[in-house]
């Protein structure tokens, strides 16, 4: 499971470490600001992102309250634990013991301190304990997690199935996920819609279509409107179409399905199994329309997302033209953003450079991660990237 850890930088780095190497001990994968560049108005918006493929979040507190970024009124800490909140993600809340020594630089006064009482407010019904040294910190977050992590995450966080990890960094793409969970059911409001049956996303290799499926897969509404969970293959090219619908079999109890002597014989098993479940069911990387087909079991209170890049292929198996989502590029301002988030130094150096590289790798998503980790790499050793910038190219 992936855990946020939450909390202001300079006072607290130590207290940080020791949590992260407790949820690491404790066998889960720890999220954290260090995992996100080096400037605040940059790894605001990819922590705020991160944390929607979370399932718990540890706050940790002391004196500060945490810079602002430009344009906002609350610190990206407050706004990191709202986050959280808004998406009913379990919150394991500590704040330093106010008799323990701390350095005077490292406490806030005037309008900070005024700011950091009320976010304490917001936080005081969730706080677990009191901290002092790293140690004692790290200890008690180790029991609290140890103990109550699974009583606590709502079950549908373990009902994803073989779908992918939720990418930590998801740029520019919350009107797409919008637009795609109202045509699965759920409306703007979180209330159930109409559900849409069927749902093709088409688009470009490197476009982000399993990215954004995962995304979904992912997302608190959807586990509501499909409490019976998520059902998610991965077809490719040459697909074993009886295994994966035994995978399938399996994951709604039931090895029955290895014994199917045909492929048509286990998508009428599984057919019969949900007929009275409400469920999601997920069929990326569609390269023939009749191995997707063999997945299109779902009951009357289900819904079937397929993402193939091949408009032949989306037409085959809508019903209707409408069903069909053409998923976008990047516009110019997120793919810089998504660059800026990868390497920073580069883009505030080079920044018509960038824009250029940018447009040469046509707003695709994995391409600008690539070429983004690649620039970051050199920079990190402090390689001129000149040269890299117009190879890339």
């Amino acid at each position: 499971m992936k855990i946020f850890i939450s909390s202001t930088f300079e006072d607290l780095k130590e207290h940080r470490e020791a949590v992260r190497d407790t949820i690491l001990r404790l066998g889960h994968q720890p999220v954290e600001m260090e995992d996100f560049g080096s400037r605040p108005e940059v790894w605001n918006q990819a922590a705020l992102n991160a944390i929607n493929g979370c399932d718990a979040l540890v706050g940790i507190y002391a004196h500060r309250y945490g810079s602002i970024p430009k344009g906002d009124t609350l610190s990206i800490t407050e706004q990191e634990f709202d986050k959280a909140q808004a998406l009913h993600i379990p919150c394991f809340c500590y704040r330093v013991d106010p008799n323990h020594p701390w350095l005077p630089k490292f406490v806030d006064s005037g309008d900070a301190k005024q700011k950091l009482d009320a976010f304490m407010k917001k936080v005081d019904n969730l706080l677990r304990s009191q901290f002092t040294t790293p140690e004692n910190l790290a200890n008690q977050v180790s029991a609290d997690l140890g103990r109550e992590l699974r009583e606590t995450i709502p079950t549908f966080a373990f009902r994803a199935g073989s779908a992918p990890p939720l990418p930590t960094l998801i740029i520019g793409r919350d009107n797409v996920i919008a637009d795609l969970k109202s045509r699965l059911g759920v409306a703007a409001t979180g209330k159930p819609a109409a559900v849409q049956v069927l749902t093709a996303i088409r688009g470009w290799p490197g476009v982000g279509k399993t990215t954004i499926a995962a995304a979904l897969a992912h997302d608190p509404d959807i586990a509501k409107t499909f409490p019976d969970g998520i059902l998610w293959v991965s077809l490719g090219t040459k697909p074993n179409l009886l295994s994966e619908l035994a995978s399938w079999g399996r994951a709604l109890g039931t090895d029955d399905l290895l014994r199917a002597k045909s492929v048509e014989e286990a998508s009428a098993q599984l057919t019969a199994m949900l007929r009275n479940k409400k469920m999601l069911l997920v069929v990326d990387d569609v390269w023939e329309s009749e191995h997707a087909r063999a997945f299109q079991v779902g009951g009357r209170d289900c819904a079937m997302l397929i993402t193939t890049r091949q408009n032949d292929i989306a037409q085959a198996l809508v019903s209707n033209p409408n069903d069909i989502f053409k998923l976008p590029v990047l516009s110019d301002t997120d793919a810089l953003e998504l660059l800026k988030i990868l390497a920073p130094t580069v883009v505030a150096k080079y920044p018509n450079e960038s824009l250029d590289l940018i447009h040469d790798l046509e707003g695709l998503p994995l391409a600008i991660q690539v070429a983004g980790h690649l620039l970051n790499a050199e920079a990190s050793y402090g390689f001129g990237v000149t040269d890299l910038l117009k190879e890339l190219r």
